[in-house]
């Protein structure tokens, strides 16, 4: 029998615009992960926006502008955006707030990649926006699949990620504790799965402003303390 140690384990989520640490913490002590591109794009969730904020602690939400089609519902990976216009405005904004910042050159750097890219294509904005961290924590880029390049995976919510574990070839799945919503555990142990919630509290850190704001975009943290100092807390 193989012990808990040597389990595959499995991450999947949907791609965000620079999302926060969690996400990261997550994905980080997975074996595979899978952007999950060819699911529905909600604009409730995260999947164009992100959080920072500014010297007087005020929150400023960074948005892609997305365009969709008039009473239709798309994927993820069908999504374009509306207008290149949030491009020199985020950068803008990225740099009044953190260019004294003692990371300033090599966080707007990666920042800057992202947002210059030449696609009309929302994941080709956020899941550059993720890897290019996951990059700077060693996260092996051959661990990193996309859902839409592989064979469909069938189900919906936990038989989903039932089958997209198996797809995987894995003994575990990592949720968030979002999935609390709906994940149905008993699923996952009937198919000789482990389920588990990651426990993640998000860590303070040295921060622009009077007050500590928690769960910012990623960006937040590493110019602030930088990609040395972040690696240690995530």
């Amino acid at each position: 029998m193989k012990s808990l140690i040597d389990n595959k384990i499995i991450v999947a989520h949907q791609p965000q615009y620079f999302p926060y640490l969690e996400l990261f913490n997550k994905i980080l002590q997975s074996d595979s992960f899978v952007f999950l591109d060819d699911v529905k794009f909600k604009n409730s969730a995260w999947h164009a926006r992100t959080i920072i904020k500014n010297h007087e602690d005020h929150i400023i939400q960074l948005t892609i502008p997305c365009s969709k089609k008039n009473g239709s519902s798309q994927n993820i990976k069908e999504i374009q955006i509306s207008d290149d216009r949030w491009k020199r405005k985020h950068l803008k904004i990225l740099e009044t707030i953190y260019k004294n910042t003692e990371n300033f050159n090599e966080i707007y750097q990666i920042v800057y990649e992202v947002i210059s890219s030449n696609s009309k294509y929302l994941v080709d904005y956020t899941m550059p926006s993720m890897i290019k961290f996951l990059e700077k924590f060693n996260y092996p880029s051959d661990k990193i699949f996309i859902q839409s390049e592989g064979k469909k995976i069938e189900g919906d919510k936990t038989d989903f990620l039932v089958n997209l574990t198996k797809r995987f070839n894995g003994d575990e799945y990592l949720s968030g504790q979002g999935g609390r919503n709906y994940i149905d555990e008993k699923k996952f142990l009937d198919n000789n799965i482990i389920h588990k919630f990651n426990n993640f509290k998000n860590p303070s850190y040295s921060q622009i402003g009077k007050e500590f704001i928690d769960k910012l975009s990623i960006v937040d943290a590493a110019f602030n303390i930088g990609i040395t100092d972040l690696k240690d807390k995530i």
